[in-house]
């Protein structure tokens, strides 16, 4: 009966404010349309003390948001006003982001000063590129583990890979990552046992002083296209590839396949008027160059001029690394399995990994001293590899297999 008398009561008080509005003939009816009494009514506002009387924030905030990616909701006109205003009240909101990502940044509102937080969330909220700035709010705001249950087939009929964040809003500690085998190992937790923190042994490329530059991009791309010549050569062309070019420790010069035409062996004029300086300077410098749409990561050190199109990534510095080195560490079985676990999202048909720039700079590198005698042995592997590569196929099997336990092992140390 007291409840029926509390109904009663809020009904008569939202029929005044609805005539007061009448009368004014303005005033904002979301308090006359919320019906807290209905259990599958939509309010049209949040108010954690009006509908909760909590004042100081939640204990908890856990959820599922909303796989919505800017790409799929394109086309969807009040979405695309709506990531226009989200991006008003939230400062670290940046490209094109999915939208889940506001109700990460709302939930720290939401929160008390010792709040918890737990979502599950697809795990490209860890590599892409418009997240890095959300990712760093949370990492200052008590994010402190990451699980992943990517295995765990938890939604059946979403094509995500989903990951668990966890953290508590009033403390700051180290993030770890963890991975769940299976469901019984995800109730127990023993995985919190089994995987320990990160390795404190390693450097994220974006870390380091390396730097990234990527090919020929949006206008450029076709704006090159009179410079690329099969025939007509001229002291200022350079060899032109390719993502499709690259090898692992090799490059294939012969048929070069852009912009729906095919060349042989082609080359490009360095016309400064079309060409940026920065672009030409690239091209000049030895670099390490990384294939973009590959199964495997494939990459090769060349000293000489070499142009690259669209696709292809260049590290033109080298820090405290030797550049055969790096190249050894890219090429690796190992970094190729780091990146088909941690980049799912980045999966194509067929198998083939789409590699951009931040992808790259993601991965992991062991830390070095240039003088580290290590490097220097890698050097060596490498220089032999390339060396087997070139060689005709007739002449390689021979190498092959006149120093096949040399091969095998210099294979072996390099993976």
């Amino acid at each position: 009966s007291t409840k029926l008398q509390i109904k009663q009561e809020y009904k008569e008080t939202q029929k005044k404010l609805l005539n007061e509005i009448i009368a004014l003939g303005d005033g904002d009816i979301s308090l006359v349309e919320y019906d807290p009494f209905n259990p599958i009514s939509v309010a049209g506002f949040f108010d954690s003390d009006f509908m909760f009387n909590i004042k100081d924030g939640f204990d908890i905030v856990i959820g599922n948001p909303p796989y919505i990616s800017a790409l799929t909701d394109s086309k969807n006109e009040f979405s695309v006003k709506l990531r226009v205003e989200l991006k008003k009240h939230y400062i670290q909101l940046s490209g094109q982001f999915d939208l889940y990502i506001p109700f990460l940044l709302n939930s720290i509102n939401l929160l008390n000063k010792n709040g918890i937080f737990s979502w599950i969330i697809p795990n490209k909220f860890l590599v892409a590129k418009y997240a890095q700035k959300s990712y760093d709010f949370l990492a200052n705001n008590g994010l402190f583990q990451i699980i992943s249950c990517s295995h765990l087939n938890v939604f059946e009929n979403a094509s995500v890979y989903p990951i668990i964040l966890l953290g508590s809003k009033g403390q700051s500690r180290k993030i770890f990552k963890y991975k769940a085998e299976s469901f019984r190992s995800f109730l127990s937790q023993d995985f919190l046992v089994e995987s320990k923190q990160e390795a404190n042994n390693s450097i994220l490329i974006k870390d380091t002083e390396l730097r990234l530059s990527s090919g020929m991009t949006g206008f450029m791309a076709q704006s090159i296209i009179p410079l690329i010549n099969s025939e007509n050569f001229s002291e200022n062309n350079i060899p032109f590839i390719v993502s499709g070019n690259i090898d692992r420790y090799a490059i294939d010069f012969n048929t070069v396949k852009y912009m729906k035409s095919t060349y042989k062996n082609p080359k490009i004029l360095l016309d400064n008027n079309i060409i940026s300086k920065g672009k030409i300077e690239l091209w000049l410098k030895p670099k390490i160059i990384i294939a973009g749409m590959t199964k495997v990561i494939e990459a090769i050190y060349v000293e000489n001029p070499i142009a690259i199109g669209v696709g292809v990534y260049a590290i033109n510095n080298f820090s405290n690394y030797l550049p055969k080195f790096l190249v050894a560490v890219l090429n690796s079985k190992f970094l190729t399995y780091y990146l088909q676990t941690n980049f799912k999202e980045k999966h194509l048909a067929g198998g083939y990994l789409a590699i951009n720039k931040n992808t790259i700079e993601q991965l992991p590198l062991p830390l070095m001293n240039i003088f580290d005698e290590q490097q220097k042995i890698f050097e060596i592997l490498v220089d032999y590899v390339m060396y087997l590569k070139a060689l005709p196929n007739e002449q390689k099997i021979d190498e092959y297999v006149s120093n096949e336990h040399i091969a095998k092992q210099f294979e072996e140390v390099i993976d």
